[in-house]
């Protein structure tokens, strides 16, 4: 059955017996009970493959039936090769719904010897079987496809040996007939597509059918479904498209919706206002019923694509309304033409909302939709950097976590909040320096042997647990051959209702311990920042005393009688403390990684309800056990050895101590030098601030590290460090050129500035203190050829009175600031042309951005060529979609064909008919559709044609 929906998600069955297999066991089965069966377990497409036979008239009564229940019948018939050694092969020839049965089943019984008397000849119906490779090729004359026994099923093509080079030989012959492996069971499945598949290079579909001899006992496995029109077209699609084959309960987009209704648009209706006296009929009379996955609209210039994308965005509330390019004062609007017209939006959650074409959106309401215009998109990347960099912020605080944002409102917002403590702190260690003024020298807190000791205690910790863990490995476990199980009992159905329930009660739990989590983070935050503020006040206090208490040696009068402070900040530490550990216990209640936290239960319930719902036998729970222990063994090995990023872990410590080790020099020359201390610590909170940028825009970061494999022809990076500004330009503010020294003379003054600079890396807490010791070196000593290192008076080089103003701007680090910035390549963003910034915003909306709402694109491809599209757009829409729904206005097939859009929707105006909007809606694999993308993308099928061999030519040249 083909759906305007386009390919829909649906239960299938390709391997189905009836009376005519010699070994159906109930020969009396009616037609009518079949079709019942299949219906109440919801199949919606179904094989037929008798062993060797094609009962035509029974497949002809099945299709007809199966139409009132919206059953697509398709011919089949199973067949037996002998190229499998001590036991047979088994292969299936599929074919179309609307296929010749009684030619089909004539040629094959005539060319393949499978007459009544062929069958009686050979044995019996047990013993006859046929030449697999000639087989095949005739199922595929005939239009067919042929799948095979694969996996540990039952005949499957793996009893061909891969031990004898000649049956390797024979076996890649036969894989090229073949197009879809039927596998007995699921762990089947994860064994083809992750070894069997890499190493022949080529991946099949994989199906898991009923193979039902008893339609009274009709039992599966795991369901199969297929995303697909229930047309022969449809399930040629998987060929080219395996991901649209799921194993299993049902697919995650279909629990996606269900859970998650209000994010997933189910249809729009578009009509005429009952009052309209308009005669143009545009939108009159049109409802489009939409895929939840991804939906592309295509059709030739000014046919209505852009107008129907606009109308959803209204429909989802989208407020800003200079994104509207069809909906709009000067076009749709002008005259009020909009105004005769309403469409209506359906929620899957059984909302809807009618509203007229020529109303604005609603300012008091949310937006349902996210939408990026072809405008909106090319203003931002051709005018304004500003606000270009204003949307990127926005797609990454989307995927800051809610909890961690302490209620800002942007990720500036959020900056702020977490660098005001910080740049307080900076503040006052600059006050220090003032009063200080002397050279500086790095302190380094972590160059001592008990900090290196530490690190080594925690790393023979950590060996010591590698050693008890690898004693711990379970102990393999053979994998049993699987049997038949019962139909589950009803006191398994209540066991499966009572965990569910119990499921959905620890889920409400974990949220609110989320939410617990969260409010915590929020308080603990505003509590820091009172603890640090006292704290810099108190260190203030304790300077203003040591420094007035001097004055006031020579009289009568103690500082404390002048000013007396009491801070007590006890009750704050005691609540951080509080909280603190009540977060820990929270993290451990919620940490999937310990076995008692509520992760870990839901896990286990799950785990238990899937086995009520297969019903294992005792052999295969033991082996799916050991699956279980051994993967859990496998991933507290990789925790224990860990990388240089996690903590607690052997490598982090190995890392750590190799720094300490290789990297850290010991330098505290004038270490008890205040002005250096401070000096010191006013470039470590600019770290801090670093670290701040850092963590706010680590989604960037592991982004950037997902998709390195994907992203290597458009190699995207985050630079966060510190930047040296302006000290060229105020150095000789202070520093004048008149007087002897290395810094005398204009030009060679300036150009040895220069050179000091070049050679300073001032992310780097050694370079930077190298810097300051070679200015003050130059200062002291003239550098200058031939003057042999003559010592010089740094006073007379600075201008009068300024002295102490150079001091301070050369030791308070102004000129060094946190920053920043994205970069393509080695170009930052403001020397990106128009495509590549597209191209980087369309990027995160794709993968960054959180909101899982619908997204409305329109024309992403422009100012993008075919490659950049291909190669980038594409395989981030492909992993987008599988989300949130996205409705995609396109002319580029790369989106609309390799994207595998779930649903085309062609649009086309006929102004002969009163400007009439005409809208085709359906699958890729629907004939009609297909026609339209080859005419409306490709330019006609002709010209299509003519391109392709052009193509080819070249190859041959």
């Amino acid at each position: 059955m083909k759906s305007n929906q386009g390919s829909l998600w649906s239960k299938w069955d390709l391997h189905f017996h009836t009376p005519k297999s010699f070994d159906y066991r109930k020969k009396g089965t009616s037609n009518e009970r079949i079709i019942e069966v299949l219906s109440s377990k919801e199949i919606s497409a179904v094989a037929i493959t008798d062993h060797h036979q094609m009962d035509v008239e029974r497949i002809k009564a099945l299709q007809e039936l199966g139409k009132e229940k919206n059953i697509t019948v398709f011919p089949g018939i199973e067949l037996r090769a002998d190229k499998g050694g001590s036991e047979s092969i088994h292969f299936i020839g599929i074919f179309s719904e609307e296929a010749n049965v009684e030619y089909i089943w004539d040629t094959l019984k005539g060319r393949l010897s499978l007459t009544d008397t062929d069958i009686a000849m050979a044995g019996g119906d047990e013993s006859i079987d046929c030449e697999m490779a000639s087989a095949c090729k005739l199922i595929r004359e005939l239009g067919g496809i042929v799948t095979v026994h694969a996996g540990k099923k039952t005949n499957t093509i793996e009893n061909i040996t891969n031990a004898l080079p000649h049956k390797q030989a024979t076996k890649r012959r036969l894989l090229k007939e073949i197009d879809i492996y039927e596998v007995g069971k699921l762990t089947d499945i994860s064994e083809y597509e992750n070894n069997v598949f890499p190493k022949i290079n080529r991946r099949l579909p994989l199906i898991l059918c009923s193979d039902n001899h008893d339609i009274d006992n009709y039992f599966v496995k795991e369901n199969l479904w297929i995303k697909a029109d229930t047309t022969f077209n449809g399930l040629k699609q998987i060929i080219n498209e395996p991901d649209r084959v799921f194993v299993g309960e049902r697919p995650e987009v279909v629990n996606r919706v269900k859970s998650n209704p209000t994010k997933y648009i189910k249809s729009v209706e578009i009509n005429k206002a009952s009052a309209s006296k308009l005669k143009e009929k545009w939108f009159d009379n049109i409802s489009i019923d939409l895929n939840p996955e991804l939906v592309t609209i295509i059709g030739n210039k000014g046919n209505g694509k852009s107008a129907l994308l606009d109308i959803f965005a209204l429909l989802g509330n989208v407020k800003n309304i200079d994104k509207y390019s069809f909906l709009k004062t000067g076009r749709f609007k002008k005259n009020e033409k909009a105004n005769n017209f309403e469409a209506k939006i359906n929620w899957h959650s059984s909302e809807n909302q009618t509203r007229n074409l020529g109303t604005a959106p609603d300012a008091h309401s949310s937006e349902r939709v996210k939408y990026i215009p072809q405008q909106f998109l090319e203003k931002l990347c051709n005018e304004n950097e500003d606000d270009f960099l204003a949307e990127l912020k926005k797609v990454i605080f989307s995927h800051i976590p809610k909890d961690e944002r302490l209620n800002s409102e942007s990720i500036d917002e959020l900056l702020s909040n977490k660098s005001e403590v910080i740049n307080q702190d900076i503040e006052r260690h600059k006050l220090r320096v003032k009063q200080l003024n002397k050279e500086i020298i790095t302190l380094e807190q972590k160059n001592t042997s008990e900090y290196r000791l530490h690190i080594q205690g925690l790393l023979d910790l950590k060996n010591q647990e590698l050693i008890a863990h690898e004693k711990q490995k379970p102990e393999v476990v053979v994998d049993p051959t699987l049997t038949k199980d019962d139909v589950v009992a009803e006191a398994k159905a209540l066991q499966i209702a009572t965990i569910s329930k119990d499921i959905a009660l620890l889920e409400e739990k974990r949220n609110n311990k989320l939410e617990e989590k969260s409010k915590n983070n929020i308080i603990l935050e505003n509590l820091y920042k009172i603890l640090q503020e006292v704290k810099a006040f108190q260190g203030l206090y304790l300077d203003h005393k040591n420094a007035y208490s001097k004055l006031l040696d020579s009289t009568d009068i103690e500082f404390h009688e002048v000013i007396s402070i009491k801070v007590d900040t006890e009750y704050v530490e005691y609540t951080i403390n509080t909280l603190t550990l009540a977060n820990e216990a929270l993290d451990t209640y919620l940490n999937p990684q310990v076995d008692t936290s509520i992760e870990i239960q839901i896990q286990n319930l799950n785990k238990n309800k899937i086995e009520l719902e297969k019903s294992l036998d005792e052999p295969s729970k033991l082996y799916q056990k050991y699956l279980s222990d051994d993967l859990a063994w496998n991933k507290k090995l990789a925790t224990i050895q860990g990388s240089k990023d996690e903590e607690e872990s052997i490598i982090y410590y190995e890392e750590i101590l190799n720094y300490l080790n290789n990297q850290l020099k010991k330098d505290i020359e004038d270490k008890r030098e205040d002005r250096l201390r401070a000096t010191s610590e006013i470039f470590k909170k600019k770290i801090s601030l670093t670290r701040v940028y850092s963590e706010l825009y680590k989604a960037v970061s592991s982004f950037i590290e997902t998709y390195k494999d994907i992203l290597s022809d458009y190699p995207i990076s985050l630079d966060v460090s510190l930047k040296e500004r302006s000290i060229s330009s105020r150095f000789f503010e202070y520093v004048t050129h008149g007087f002897k020294g290395s810094f005398c003379g204009k030009e060679p003054g300036e150009e040895r500035l220069k050179g000091l600079i070049q050679q300073t890396d001032f992310s780097n807490p050694y370079e930077y203190q190298t810097f300051l010791k070679n200015v003050i070196n130059c200062l002291e000593i003239d550098l200058r050829d031939g003057m042999n290192n003559e010592p010089k008076d740094i006073h007379t080089q600075i201008r009068k009175d300024r002295v102490l103003d150079f001091y301070n701007y050369l030791f308070e680090l102004d000129y060094l600031e946190p920053t920043y910035a994205l970069l393509l390549g080695n170009k930052n963003i403001s020397q990106l042309s128009p495509g590549e910034k597209g191209a980087l915003l369309l990027i995160f909306y794709l993968t960054l951005d959180m909101d899982d709402s619908p997204l409305l694109i329109d024309q992403p491809e422009e100012n993008l060529d075919n490659q950049s599209v291909y190669k980038i757009l594409v395989p981030f829409i492909k992993r987008a979609k599988s989300r949130r729904q996205i409705i995609i206005v396109t002319h580029n097939p790369n989106i609309a064909v390799v994207c595998d859009a779930e649903q085309i929707i062609s649009t086309s105006i006929n102004k002969a008919d009163n400007y009439k909007v005409i809208i085709t809606s359906g699958a890729i694999e629907n004939p009609l559709i297909n026609e339209k993308i080859v005419e409306v993308l490709e330019g006609t099928m002709p010209a299509f044609a003519m391109r392709n061999t052009k193509y080819n030519l070249a190859k041959i040249s």
